[in-house]
């Protein structure tokens, strides 16, 4: 029930940033006088979000995507200076006379009734064109680009009519300029389909593999090709397009759609003239739809093409870092952005890395390649998923079974169902332990020979308390009010001073069914609050539990779950090495102490956060800006 110091240096090792907990675990410690525990100290780093793609180095992952935010040196200066990742210009091809745009081209569907114009934009539709600046203009200004920004990425976004040569030939002088890569446009739904290009080309993996054919085989930057949405399956012309020599896919492109008929003039929108063509829908309503294109391109991509340096650029509705942050999840190196820069202006970029930033924090990510892709692990097949409800639920069955009573308990809910406790290493697709795995660097720490030489016991002791599931109250307490004070449930016993035993209890014998050396359960000063032991033991023994979540309830690791007198919940280490625990040993300890005591701040931001409430010196705690030492001394056990 005393509460715990977190401390870093020991005998001379543990002091390579290691944390053994994961995030949210508190670990403490002390020798015999429990006056000390063995954490490393772990500094927070600022997230990092630049990202290497394709062998473009780029400060973030956010894209100005090919559209209107990319149509001339103004625009594209102007979204560098902002911060963007990366520019694409607006899409080019040789001859832009035969691009002729038409007035108005825009139309906005807002939440609400049918022509609401005070609700909120959800969804946007263009009838634009590619670039009709004359090409000789637009490259002039990539190479100007080029030349004041070097050191960012251009990518130049080009479609061509069925021609060799004209393919041929867009290419080579897209590249004199210096541009850092190539975006093949094989997406634009309306307008240029008409003459056999944008989608017209996309939709036809024959023909998409043959024009991949021709543009890799004459260009020396890296290739993406941009998907259509537009098409049943949208891997086949990925596929083709990487197995025909493209680095990277982009997808989506806008969606085919009708936006609406004006009711009171009975005329399609945007209305030209009287009349309208079905254009390209985007913005945050095709979000959903977008995650389903690169969830499935994802895939296919990680099963087909994992041994290439193929990347993926995910296109759709994003206005807030949790949206790009969904992409990433799904696999994706970079994000692109479009009709949010139309809507919300260049600056947006600065919110983005901010809202990306505050996600990767919450989660502990250091990098973008640390979680992309980490969903992609979740989605199955619908027949998947009843196979798995249905193991789940027999599941639940028997661990309701065991929690009930003892005399039907047979461990099969625990046995043969091995999701209820597993000792696990967690790694990231690429390989790399998460952040929060600190199981990997503790055992590069116990394997060293200085380590083991000591001998290192652990003997760990972790408090929590457990709540209320919907109203996150302490178990056993009158919804929103309190027991009676705290003193007879310290090791209680009694319905009326202890909640929670058979919670306690299953977890107690699936530590043993899994092979954990759990010594030990009781009850703690606080209603609803518990404590288990583990150990003595060396090195790596401990797993997570689901046994709180069967029963229905909420487990918590909070310092200080209840403000005022009530007992905070802690964790304590009990720990020796072999000099401590032979002849002279108290001197060993208390060298160590004085070592550890040397760099007690940086301790203490290891411990965990919400400590300050519950270090306070009141309520059998020390202070927390204090280190004290004694001998057999409760006061002194933090």
């Amino acid at each position: 029930m005393a509460s715990s110091i977190g401390l870093t240096h020991l005998n001379g090792f543990a002091s390579s940033g290691v944390s053994f907990p994961p995030s949210g675990r508190r670990w403490n410690g002390g020798a015999r006088v429990r006056s000390f525990r063995i954490a490393a100290s772990e500094t927070k780093q600022e997230p990092d979000l630049s990202v290497n793609v394709n062998g473009l180095h780029m400060p973030n992952p956010f894209v100005i995507g090919s559209g209107p935010p990319g149509t001339n040196y103004k625009v594209m200066k102007k979204a560098f200076d902002e911060g963007w990742g990366a520019v694409i210009a607006k899409t080019v091809s040789l001859d832009a006379a035969k691009v002729i745009n038409v007035t108005p081209r825009y139309a906005r569907l807002r939440a609400g009734a049918n022509g609401s114009a005070k609700g909120q934009i959800i969804g946007w539709q263009n009838i634009e064109l590619i670039s009709d600046r004359p090409l000789e203009t637009m490259l002039k200004e990539f190479k100007q680009l080029k030349e004041e920004y070097p050191d960012r990425i251009l990518i130049a976004s080009i479609m061509e009519e069925y021609n060799k040569a004209g393919w041929e030939e867009l290419i080579d002088r897209v590249e004199q300029t210096g541009i850092d890569a190539i975006e093949v446009n094989f997406s634009c739904p309306h307008g240029m389909p008409e003459r056999k290009m944008g989608a017209a080309v996309g939709q036809d993996c024959e023909l998409l593999e043959e024009v991949c054919g021709w543009v890799n085989a004459k260009a020396t930057v890296p290739v993406w090709a941009k998907m259509t949405p537009n098409i049943t399956d949208i891997t086949l012309p990925a596929r083709a397009s990487l197995r025909s020599g493209c680095e990277g896919v982009a997808a989506i492109n806008t969606i085919m759609s009708v936006m609406g008929i004006n009711l009171k003039t009975l005329h399609p929108e945007p209305c030209v003239e009287g009349y309208s063509t079905p254009g390209g829908y985007s913005s945050k309503a095709v979000h959903p739809i977008a995650l389903g294109k690169v969830m499935s391109i994802a895939q296919m991509m990680k099963n087909e093409f994992q041994d290439g340096d193929y990347s993926l650029s995910g296109i759709g509705g994003v206005e807030t870092g949790g949206d790009a942050a969904e992409f990433i999840l799904l696999g994706a190196n970079t994000v692109q952005v479009c009709t949010g820069v139309m809507m919300y202006g260049y600056d947006l970029v600065s919110k983005l890395c901010s809202e990306l930033k505050d996600f990767m924090r919450t989660h502990n990510f250091a990098t973008i390649e640390e979680f992309r892709g980490a969903s992609l692990q979740y989605f199955t097949t619908h027949t998947e998923l009843v196979r798995i409800q249905q193991e789940a639920i027999r599941e639940r069955k028997a661990v309701k079974k065991g929690l009930q009573s003892d005399k039907d308990w047979t461990g099969d809910g625990f046995v043969k169902e091995s999701e209820s406790m597993v000792m696990c290493d967690s790694y990231t697709p690429q390989g790399k332990p998460i952040p929060s795995n600190t199981r990997f660097n503790a055992l590069k720490i116990f394997s060293h020979s200085d380590v083991v030489t000591a001998e290192p016991w652990f003997g760990i002791e972790q408090e929590y308390t457990l709540l209320q599931k919907e109203v996150n109250w302490p178990l056993g307490w009158p919804i929103g009010g309190y027991p009676r004070p705290q003193g007879p449930y310290y090791c209680g016993t009694g319905a009326d001073k202890a909640f929670g035993r058979d919670i306690v209890d299953a977890h107690y014998k699936a530590c043993l069914y899994a092979g954990i050396n759990i010594s030990g359960v009781n009850g703690e000063v606080m209603p609803g609050q518990w404590e288990f032991q583990v150990g003595p033991c060396t090195g790596i023994s401990a797993g997570d539990q689901r046994i709180t979540e069967m029963a229905g309830v909420v487990l918590s690791f909070d310092p200080k779950p209840v403000c005022g007198d009530w007992n905070g919940a802690g964790a304590h280490m009990n720990y020796s090495t072999k000099p401590m625990r032979t002849e002279g040993g108290y001197e060993e300890i208390k060298k160590a102490i004085e070592k550890l005591g040397k760099r007690h701040k940086e301790h203490m931001l290891a411990y965990g956060e919400g400590n300050e409430r519950r270090l306070t010196g009141k309520h059998e705690t020390a202070n927390m800006s204090q280190l004290q030492m004694g001998n057999v001394f409760n006061l002194d056990s933090i």
